[in-house]
């Protein structure tokens, strides 16, 4: 499957350099970047989320390059690097604030949120999961609701209020059910 994608987007990568395309050549090294990430090849994952990210910087592109950042994050997160995820899902909001992007704000909260539980600071991560989940019931963005509960559940888990912690894992369940049934 990632193979075979992998090869399409190569193909597309020559038409795109061949047309000067460069917007559909960004996209094309996100989605790249993306394949890697999936497969764990943070490598290869940031060497073509750097191409798409000098490229939507030279077009000012400021959906892509808040995109991308939030993309870096999570790659800094899976490899331990907190300093970096911060400041990347700094960047990411920030950016996704000043254009107005809602989605882009809740991922990039998710984000922030999982790196900051990740080192015990649970009440500022329970900030941003709740924006994150107040933005996912708005637009019922399922995956953003799914996202945002489980860290409110786990984050509440550990400041000990099992109330909340139990009534966000139900929320977590029953999105992960009506994802599963879409």
């Amino acid at each position: 499957k990632y193979k075979e994608a992998l090869d399409y987007y190569k193909k597309s990568e020559v038409i795109k350099v061949k047309l000067n395309d460069k917007y559909g050549l960004s996209g094309i090294y996100i989605n790249l970047g993306n394949i890697f990430s999936d497969n764990k090849d943070s490598a290869n994952a940031f060497l073509y989320l750097n191409k798409s990210l000098i490229i939507s910087q030279e077009m000012k592109n400021e959906y892509y390059i808040g995109m991308i950042y939030n993309n870096m994050s999570k790659l800094y997160f899976e490899a331990g690097d907190l300093n970096k995820t911060m400041e990347y899902s700094e960047k990411g909001l920030a950016l996704r604030e000043k254009i107005g992007d809602k989605q882009g704000i809740s991922y990039c909260l998710i984000s922030k949120g999982n790196a900051l539980a990740s080192i015990n600071k649970y009440n500022e991560s329970l900030k941003c999961f709740n924006k994150a989940y107040t933005i996912g019931k708005e637009m019922n963005a399922l995956e953003i609701l799914k996202s945002s509960s489980e860290g409110l559940s786990k984050s509440y888990s550990k400041t000990k209020n099992f109330e909340l912690a139990y009534n966000f894992h139900v929320i977590f369940k029953q999105t992960c059910d009506s994802l599963q049934n879409e």
